[in-house]
């Protein structure tokens, strides 16, 4: 792996319930303190297209895609996770990892966003 590959990203499980009308999930299960969710937003993104391509000093990022196909992408390393509602796991962005999300697939992408934190540095800042 190179430097460039470095993975800095984390993901914590996520637990999904199916049945035959479709899918549904709590992002939040996993936090030993749902009440500090903070910044949660959620936002699409049309084939083709990129969103974000900033960085969030003081705090995490986590992420749950709820439709199509994003690839999340370290805007340093140039390593990438590809997620979908079919992913097990929630992704996490660390504090100050500049990111962008991809939909590299044909169909409108969902996402789903939060912090389980403060914001200790400040908000979303543009990366060049």
């Amino acid at each position: 792996m190179t430097g460039r590959d470095r993975n800095r990203f984390g993901s914590v499980p996520k637990e999904m319930h199916r049945d035959e009308r479709g899918w549904v999930i709590n992002p939040f299960d996993h936090l030993a303190d749902p009440t500090a969710v903070t910044h949660c937003h959620a936002f699409s993104i049309e084939p083709g297209c990129r969103r974000g391509g900033h960085v969030h000093e003081g705090r995490d990022e986590q992420v749950a895609v709820l439709g199509g196909a994003v690839a999340i992408v370290d805007m340093e390393t140039g390593h990438e996770e590809m997620m979908s509602p079919s992913s097990d796991r929630l992704l996490v962005i660390p504090p100050g990892v500049p990111h962008v999300f991809e939909n590299r697939s044909g169909v409108t992408a969902v996402a789903l966003c939060f912090s389980s934190g403060p914001d200790i540095g400040g908000g979303a800042g543009p990366r060049s």
